[in-house]
């Protein structure tokens, strides 16, 4: 087994009741140098999701001399496992920019899949990679609406509303305590 493999391994042995995050496992694979990113390709390949899953966001963290990996990130987002699958769509169409366009006929294939969460993220991936994509602009905004706060989630983040709403209610809060409760100024 690839050193590299056997490394994520290890971390993902060691931490089996938490989530191991490529953030966590990074400073602990920097040991392997040179060797990291050819070991990670390696890694997206691995028998094991967690081990692929970490593999991906590392490669993410170490642009842009891992930029040759995206066409075999993109390769994941047909990965049996899940969460893999999800990895590869987040850091593809966040991390990847320009690079993803290789990704938009993948993920149009998802866009035919019953599962509202992996749409949003196959619409918001689509629009990443490609901005003249504009079709799908209101598609996604109306999962702003949706009874699932994933997809919710997804659409603000997308639309760059979800730290806003958070704000508008912080400077309310501040707002009525400064005020008063009686003073209240803005709409309730």
């Amino acid at each position: 087994m690839d050193s590299v493999a056997h490394d994520i391994l290890r971390l993902v042995v060691e931490r089996h009741s938490e989530w191991l995050w490529a953030d966590d496992a990074f400073p602990l694979l920097k040991h392997h140098g040179a060797g990291l990113i050819p070991g990670l390709v390696t890694c997206l390949c691995d028998s094991d999701p967690d081990v692929r899953r970490v593999a991906i966001g590392l490669l993410a963290m170490t642009r842009p001399q891992s930029d040759f990996a995206v066409p075999l990130i993109i390769k994941r987002l047909g990965d049996e496992d899940r969460l893999v699958r999800f990895a590869a769509i987040w850091k593809v169409s966040k991390e990847f920019g320009p690079l993803s366009v290789v990704a938009i006929p993948y993920l149009e294939a998802w866009l035919e899949r019953d599962d509202e969460y992996e749409r949003i993220h196959a619409l918001t991936g689509i629009v990443a990679a490609d901005p003249n994509r504009t079709e799908m602009l209101p598609e996604i905004w109306d999962a702003m609406q949706s009874d699932n706060p994933c997809v919710r989630d997804v659409a603000l983040e997308f639309f760059g509303l979800a730290e806003d709403l958070l704000l508008s209610d912080d400077a309310q809060f501040d707002e009525t305590e400064m005020n008063g409760p009686d003073d209240h100024v803005g709409p309730l």
